[in-house]
């Protein structure tokens, strides 16, 4: 077996070596093999510095914190200056719109890591961080942040070739989203269905599509890809058969047995969750008076055209107006998914009709998730009046009276 020239340090399972690198002669090379195999390698130009980078290597695997910035380690504002630069010299046809965006990116990245190593944080700190940044606590919408995360991964992974670690490999959004929980109540479903009237009084097949929305809870890809041809006007129900994600159309997440309700009494304060009581045939009624659209079945219901379906961003913008319009704090549109099971389930609707109505997997899954909405209290019917209780049981029947009075002859 081969000695190597350069000195070998063993810590944690990891192999770190030091030799000169023989493409380039007066270079040298800091080879690293992790405990699982793999093998990364870094090039410097002086023996020195590679010695040098190697046992800070070294001590940050024995201390993660003593890896602080200093000179010679890139930063992330180098390695974002590095990928920016490729990507232009790489990239010249690229939209002027996606510059912006990625540029906007680069600036909430540099805030926060912008003086720190890649090796310097940890999966858990920008799960933090993510955190952070999403409403309703912080200021940016979910896109956004996913956009965030989804440019960071890249500037990271654009330095392999340079050794650099990438402590962000596999993260992805839902690791950093918490949902709340709290469903809508029916006074601001109210609220918010206005609100969306007057924001998008030129966008009518807006307003069905949020509608339609929040009395059938459907998932966000349905309501997006709903066609004209899915909708039964006549016994109030939908049939979605495919999605609308990452900007194309494909099948559903689960697929459904049964149509799904678009008249669920959800805007209702009353206590009812009979399909189509109370006022939940208005969406019916408003959208057959609607003259924006073509009576193709192929039509997209909601769409921007009618053979474009409604995009993810143009309804998250909608939704954050409509919100800030109202007054309420941010909540993702999703939750008016889990505002149906929650409101369902609290007027004690049947299970069964919930779990077919979101197209859950398993009435296990409704029942584990949202047991807290069951009522769990049951109570009695009135007890009669003590007068008539008594009176029933003091008098005695005619037919019993002359058979007492045998007994007794006897």
């Amino acid at each position: 077996m081969r000695k190597p020239v350069g000195p070998v340090w063993r810590e944690s399972g990891t192999r770190v070596t030091v030799v000169p690198d023989t493409r380039a002669p007066g270079a040298w090379l800091v080879k690293v093999t992790s405990a699982d195999g793999k093998r990364t390698q870094s090039q410097y130009p002086s023996a020195a510095e590679a010695t040098a980078e190697a046992q800070s290597f070294l001590a940050g695997l024995r201390d993660p914190a003593s890896l602080a910035p200093r000179p010679g380690v890139l930063t992330m504002s180098d390695l974002i200056d590095r990928y920016e630069q490729a990507r232009r010299i790489l990239n010249t046809e690229r939209r002027r719109n996606t510059f912006r965006a990625q540029g906007h990116a680069f600036g909430i990245i540099r805030a926060t890591w912008g003086a720190r190593a890649p090796g310097a944080f940890t999966k858990d700190d920008v799960t933090a961080w993510l955190g952070t940044l999403l409403q309703p606590t912080g200021r940016y919408a979910p896109t956004t942040v996913r956009y965030v995360l989804r440019t960071m991964r890249q500037v990271i992974s654009h330095a392999a070739d340079l050794g650099i670690p990438n402590p962000i490999a596999g993260l992805k959004m839902k690791a950093a989203r918490v949902r709340p929980d709290a469903p809508w109540t029916p006074r601001e479903l109210v609220q918010l269905l206005e609100a969306a009237r007057a924001h998008w009084t030129d966008r009518p097949q807006y307003v069905l599509g949020l509608w339609l929305w929040m009395q059938s809870g459907l998932r966000a890809g349905e309501v997006l890809a709903l066609r004209t041809g899915d909708l039964d006007v006549t016994a109030g129900t939908v049939r979605p058969d495919r999605t609308y994600s990452a900007r194309r159309l494909g099948p559903l997440k689960v697929p459904r047995q049964h149509p799904a309700f678009v008249v669920l009494p959800m805007l209702e304060r009353e206590p009812v969750w009979q399909p189509g009581a109370g006022r939940a045939w208005d969406v019916i009624a408003w959208y057959e008076q609607l003259k924006v659209r073509r009576l193709l079945p192929d039509t997209f219901l909601c769409g921007f055209t009618p053979d474009k379906p409604w995009e993810h961003s143009v309804m998250h913008r909608g939704w954050k107006h409509i919100l800030e319009r109202v007054g309420l704090p941010y909540r993702e549109p999703e939750i008016l998914r889990h505002t149906m099971a929650a409101t369902m389930l609290s007027r004690n609707a049947p299970l069964s009709l919930v779990t077919d109505q979101g197209a859950w997997k398993s009435i296990a899954i409704v029942a584990r998730v949202y047991a807290r909405w069951i009522p769990r209290t049951v109570a009695a019917a009135p007890r009669p009046a003590v007068a008539l209780l008594q009176q029933q049981l003091t008098t005695v029947p005619a037919n019993v009276a002359p058979l007492q009075a045998n007994r007794t002859t006897r």
